[in-house]
């Protein structure tokens, strides 16, 4: 499977013992190249639906609050920095009527909230809150003023399961209303 998640393979010519080079060559025609090209996207398909699951995030907390928004608010994040490799796995999730982000999950060093030099990286979640919770809610373990946001009407949490996905989901659902 390669980086990006796309699950390839090698068919080797059983005479030559060998690449069979004709299956990747798009000029490459005819009824025995074609055969064997189909046979192989089909086996691929099937190893990829049996194995294979998407994995939006790095963290597993990140991934299945990702399931419990696109069930609640029928919402899926979008990468809208997917060709900035530095930026690839930054999913925003965006009202459908007026496309205002009421979260984004970022895959980040954990220096950027404890300001020190911690190379560590973590998943955290950005939220809106109303300014007179910031200061109780920055209190709480894992919570922290928001990276690259407005510091009084968001908050950063990482998602290292300090918070159970439940309380996590009423704080999305505030952001979610906060945004409309």
């Amino acid at each position: 499977m390669t980086e990006k998640g796309v699950v390839t393979g090698r068919v080797i010519d059983a005479i030559s013992r060998e690449d069979y080079y004709q299956l990747h060559q798009k000029n490459a025609t005819g009824a025995y190249v074609n055969t064997v090209r189909a046979a192989y996207e089909e086996l691929l398909e099937a190893v990829a639906a049996a194995c294979c699951q998407d994995v939006l995030f790095a963290s597993d907390q990140a991934n299945r609050l990702t399931q419990s928004i696109l069930e609640r608010f029928q919402v899926a994040p979008d990468f809208p920095w997917e060709k900035e490799t530095r930026y690839q796995s930054y999913g925003t999730f965006r009202h459908a009527s007026n496309r205002k982000w009421f979260a984004l999950i970022m895959h980040v060093k954990r220096a950027v909230l404890d300001k020190n030099d911690n190379p560590a990286l973590v998943d955290i979640i950005n939220l809106k809150i109303q300014p007179e919770q910031g200061e109780a809610l920055r209190q709480l373990p894992s919570v922290y003023p928001a990276y690259h946001m407005n510091h009084k009407t968001w908050i950063s949490v990482v998602l290292d399961d300090t918070h159970p996905d439940a309380a996590i989901m009423k704080w999305i659902d505030e952001s979610y209303w906060l945004t409309q």
